[in-house]
């Protein structure tokens, strides 16, 4: 199978701060690199063809992304929500019979699991979804036979309900960091392992 990955890095972040003055995918994280890097360089270890997807205002975004010679689709419609800046990701993926959606803002993943979830997608109608500590983690994957519904989402509505056919195949991991997203500023005081706490919506 012909894996790919899409990259969620369109939202503002308003939980982590609502006035807006602060990128939190450009914010720094243990080692001085943004969230966003760290997100983007694992999904990179594991795949190799990788789409992200910013807004046309995420210059800075973009460029570090491109640094990493991650493709980046620059969508118009990402301000209507995590499942219209999903539908430009999956419209811009070629030749492929499977995609990961990957979140900018979990950069403690591991490797291993992105590259679990990428062996999962073996057929065009598997669906997979890592499991820690009996919930739902990321990155979620989809085989080609879904990729007209993942065309079609609209606003914010996620892949969630896919998550809940019998297609589902959970893969047990030994990964907090499958559930730990950057929410508030103190979250950057966190490493891999430290937070369990339920992930962001898929």
């Amino acid at each position: 199978m012909n894996v790919a990955a899409v990259l969620l890095a369109a939202g503002l972040g308003r939980r982590f701060d609502p006035a807006g003055r602060s990128d939190k995918l450009l914010a720094p994280w243990h080692d001085g690199k943004p969230v966003l890097w760290h997100s983007a360089s694992n999904v990179l270890a594991a795949v190799r063809q990788v789409v992200a997807v910013v807004r046309p205002e995420h210059e800075l975004r973009q460029a570090w992304l491109e640094r990493l010679g991650i493709r980046v689709v620059v969508s118009e419609s990402a301000h209507l929500g995590m499942g219209a800046a999903l539908s430009a990701g999956v419209a811009a993926l070629r030749g492929v019979d499977g995609c990961l959606v990957c979140l900018g803002d979990m950069p403690a993943v591991r490797v291993e699991t992105i590259a679990r979830m990428r062996d999962g997608l073996d057929t065009a109608d598997a669906i997979v979804a890592p499991r820690f500590d009996g919930a739902q983690g990321h990155p979620v994957g989809f085989g080609a036979r879904w990729f007209d519904e993942l065309r079609a989402l609209e606003a914010d509505r996620g892949p969630r309900h896919l998550l809940s056919r019998d297609e589902v195949r959970w893969i047990e991991v030994n990964d907090p960091g499958c559930r730990f997203d950057i929410d508030q500023p103190s979250d950057l005081a966190l490493r891999p392992g430290d937070v369990s706490r339920p992930p962001a919506s898929p």
